[in-house]
């Protein structure tokens, strides 16, 4: 029982937050961002599927052993359900979600889903046609199969990021060394607050290079309750980056080019005050260019290094748990 239990949880609360993510999704989502959106919430929920899920789906079994047939799996269903919906009703996320036109909160429609999948794969399991050790073996491969290229993207990136955290230093001042930035706010017009409750006024941006115009953003966004460099955030980007391979120093100055396509310009200025211009697309970056995103106020999140959404530590636990999982049930031919 403990393995048929142990598999149902599992495989429950992934196909159930599959469903709530597709159920839920506003915009379309490719495999691979599917998958990685799952596994971010994974870590989040799977204590709380294990703790509460696993006591729920143990008390099912022990109130519905007195019955048979449909009557046993009714009861088993509704107890699943009725438990799920009582999370959701006494934990609630205060976070709505569109569901068919319905916004309903999060939780209650999380839990809800992972209960009946869980209540589905267990009742799945316990015709005679599965074999328990089977399952499990195949549910290892298959979340194997699943996570190990995600896991693979986490090491890769944690080894890269090392690489550039070793070699380079950032720097963010407020003053930089030949380098004036000069606002005109237009006139007339009052300050909006936006959803982070800053101020906002529009106007334009001129950096200067030993008063020589470098950039210039026209009708930007000027947060005017901040100071310095922090006034531009979203907008524009200036820091120093130290280079311990070729022991030098030289200022980044980077800018979105185009919000609606996600272009940038950056130009790197050395020691003797030499200008090197270069530009990138968000989707066509290189290793250095994704580094310097992430260490300016552009990005419009953490970007990888390798792979695409979020690469969550649960990938290589979730592969761990698979390789016992697969270990533990390895097909063993019987000796007669």
């Amino acid at each position: 029982m403990l393995r048929r239990k142990i598999t149902s949880i599992i495989v429950g609360s992934i196909i159930g937050l599959m469903l709530l993510v597709l159920m839920s999704a506003q915009i379309k989502m490719n495999l691979p961002e599917l998958i990685s959106y799952i596994f971010q919430l994974l870590p989040f929920a799977f204590p709380f599927i294990v703790l509460y899920g696993g006591t729920v789906t143990l008390l099912s079994d022990y109130i519905a052993k007195r019955y048979d047939g449909h009557k046993r799996l009714l009861t088993a269903f509704l107890i699943h359900l009725g438990f799920g919906l009582l999370f959701g009703i006494i934990v609630p996320s205060n976070i709505d979600v569109s569901i068919l036109g319905l916004h309903l909160d999060m939780f209650l429609i999380a839990a809800t889903l992972v209960a009946i999948s869980i209540w589905g794969i267990d009742e799945l399991i316990r015709l005679k046609e599965f074999n328990n050790r089977f399952t499990l073996f195949t549910t290892g491969l298959i979340l194997f199969i699943i996570t190990i290229p995600f896991t693979v993207f986490v090491t890769l990136e944690e080894i890269k990021e090392k690489e550039f955290i070793e070699r380079y230093t950032i720097s963010r001042g407020q003053q930089f060394s030949g380098i004036e930035i000069v606002e005109e706010i237009q006139e007339n017009q009052t300050a909006k607050i936006d959803h982070w409750k800053n101020q906002i006024m529009i106007g334009d941006i001129t950096v200067l290079l030993k008063d020589n115009m470098l950039v210039q953003l026209e009708d930007s966004p000027i947060r005017i309750d901040w100071e310095g460099i922090d006034r531009y955030y979203g907008q524009l980007s200036i820091f120093r980056i130290t280079d311990y391979n070729d022991k030098s120093e030289k200022f980044i100055v980077m800018m979105m080019s185009s919000e609606d396509d996600l272009s940038y310009t950056y130009y790197e200025i050395n020691e003797t005050g030499e200008v090197k211009e270069d530009a990138f697309h968000y989707e066509d970056r290189s290793h250095y260019e994704t580094f310097l995103l992430n260490n300016s106020s552009l990005a419009i999140s953490y970007t990888n290094y390798y792979g695409e959404g979020y690469h969550t530590p649960a990938f290589p636990v979730s592969t761990f748990i698979s390789v016992i999982l697969i270990g533990m049930n390895w097909p063993r031919r019987r000796v007669r």
